[in-house]
């Protein structure tokens, strides 16, 4: 028997069109269209030639994990490492604390914020990084993980759709 908890931890967060944040999300219901979140099949987005998942790190790992990448600076609290099984945690692909804190503060837009992660991602140990995590994707499926709450206004869902190009 599953609880509605459980519902709420399985759900996946599918990008919108453009890749960035939510479909057509502006209102504050739900998406017209959509299956309710345990009824819905996972979302992946297609790879070169395999698949990268967006899934909160409190999600129990699936089989269809792939290789399960830890896209967090801070490690998540109150879940066990031995629970999470996240096979990599790749710091230097996460936002700079100065941009977390900007975004969490609220004091700019999610699109902004995509920008400023981008740039921090064309440069030094960050390239380095999204290259390896590329390389994965091209081995095989990849599940990027996130303590967010909103995961389709995260940085991994603009990691995802970076790892794809």
């Amino acid at each position: 028997m599953t609880s509605s908890l459980d519902a709420v931890r399985r759900t996946e967060y599918p990008l919108g069109a453009s890749g960035i944040g939510p479909a057509a999300r502006s209102g504050a219901g739900p998406r017209p269209g959509l299956r309710s979140p345990d009824t819905r099949p996972p979302r992946k987005l297609k790879g070169l030639s395999m698949s990268v998942r967006v899934r909160r790190v409190y999600d129990p790992p699936e089989p269809e994990d792939g290789v399960r990448v830890l896209v967090d600076r801070l490690w998540p609290r109150g879940l066990a490492k031995d629970a999470a099984r996240v096979d990599e945690w790749p710091k230097t692909i996460t936002p700079s604390t100065e941009l977390r804190r900007w975004y969490h503060a609220g004091e700019g837009s999610y699109e902004e914020f995509a920008g400023r992660y981008e740039a921090e991602l064309a440069a030094g140990e960050a390239a380095e990084a999204l290259g390896h995590v590329r390389d994965l994707v091209r081995k095989g499926d990849v599940t990027l993980l996130t303590a967010s709450k909103t995961p389709e206004q995260s940085h991994a869902t603009v990691l995802a759709r970076l790892v794809q190009a």
